[in-house]
């Protein structure tokens, strides 16, 4: 019973990380400790749910007893658990994850290549985007997706401000008026925001 799944491929330790029910997790885990390496449908581990939805102490736990493995298992669009939490902008659970997988995970990419750097900027997590650019330097600050797009393209085509004016302080203006494979730059796309 403990290994069924739902219609969706939820087993009910996917559901306590969802949740944040440490207790029922670390009781699950006791009984099953197979169930950590399961997957949803669409393909989210336990520890990607957690990091999702916020849950530093089912985080905590689950790298104190999880192999490395876990921390660099991708979703169905090869983001990380590392690129969930900055698109939520969950700091506590990036600075645990960053503490955990070390260098090797900032620059793992997702579909498309986003970054956790470009999902922090375009989702408005200024307090994430200093935590990923003080660690890594200007490494990440430079990636660019697959349509040429930086993170301050990013920043500027969501309307968040605060990150845009940030990230334009640590670029060189060369930087800041690169073209993404459309022609725009990032100043094009702040208009289109508003």
């Amino acid at each position: 019973l403990v290994l069924k799944k739902t219609n969706d491929g939820w087993c009910c330790l996917a559901i306590a990380c969802y949740q944040g029910h440490l207790d029922i997790l670390k009781l699950l885990v006791q009984s099953s400790a197979e169930l950590i390496l399961s997957r949803t449908g669409r393909g989210l581990n336990c520890l990607h749910t957690a990091c999702q939805r916020g849950h530093s102490d089912i985080v905590e736990y689950l790298l104190q007893t999880c192999s490395e493995k876990l921390l660099f298992e991708t979703t169905e669009d090869a983001g990380t658990c590392l690129h969930l939490a900055c698109q939520q902008g969950h700091f506590r659970i990036v600075k645990n994850l960053i503490k955990a997988g070390g260098e090797a995970l900032f620059f793992k990419n997702a579909a498309g290549g986003l970054s956790c750097l470009h999902l922090a900027c375009s989702n408005g997590h200024l307090e994430v985007v200093k935590c990923l650019i003080n660690m890594t330097g200007k490494a990440l600050l430079l990636n660019l997706t697959v349509e040429g797009c930086s993170c301050l393209h990013c920043a500027c085509e969501m309307g968040h401000l605060a990150i845009a004016q940030y990230l334009a302080n640590l670029l060189t203006p060369e930087f800041v008026g690169l073209k993404n494979q459309s022609g725009r730059t990032a100043l094009d796309l702040a208009r289109g925001a508003g």
